[in-house]
């Protein structure tokens, strides 16, 4: 069983969070239908962001917050259609995003199948990784990195939100949902 994110943008104006509806028209076409339709299913970033399928025990951003109460009435009426099939709610300012420390090292811990680790053992990298063994035979694998390379989506999220606005008055409220 997979798990999605649901996530919405939204900035504050006159002291009132509304939600963004219009993505900014120099974002890569890939971030934007990613951010507005929710298809992005990345479990590296999904554990960075709040902990959620963390499989590599990283300290995450922050943990979930909760449904913000100040939300934007569009996010709240697509909240009112998840929110008792979901978990994990919770929001992020760009400026928490911003003073993150994208080049701390974090261990990434996956599996490969045992024909595919050995290719990997030679040099060939697999076309994808397991987050849990699957097999008994599976082989771990454990890769240190920054976590701007763990999470490479959270910076183009970051990247995507920059125009919007103040880093205070810019947001991504979201929650998970299996």
């Amino acid at each position: 069983m997979g798990c999605s994110i649901h996530l919405l943008v939204e900035k504050k104006e006159d002291n009132k969070w509304i939600a963004v509806q219009d993505p900014n028209p120099q974002t890569d076409e890939e971030t934007r239908d990613y951010l507005w339709l929710s298809y992005w299913q990345n479990y590296d970033d999904y554990a960075a962001l709040c902990g959620v399928r963390n499989y590599s025990n990283v300290v995450p951003i922050h943990e979930a917050k909760g449904f913000p109460d100040d939300a934007s009435d569009v996010t709240k009426e697509e909240y009112e259609i998840w929110k008792d099939d979901c978990h994990h709610r919770s929001w992020v300012t760009l400026e928490e995003l911003l003073n993150v420390d994208w080049n701390r090292k974090v261990t990434k811990v996956y599996y490969l199948p045992i024909h595919i680790a050995e290719k990997k053992r030679n040099g060939e990298e697999p076309a994808f990784v397991l987050h849990t063994r699957n097999a008994d035979s599976d082989v771990m694998f454990e890769e240190e990195m920054t976590l701007s390379e763990f999470a490479p989506f959270l910076l183009r999220i970051i990247e995507f939100l920059r125009p919007i606005g103040k880093p205070d008055e810019v947001r991504i409220v979201f929650w998970f949902e299996d």
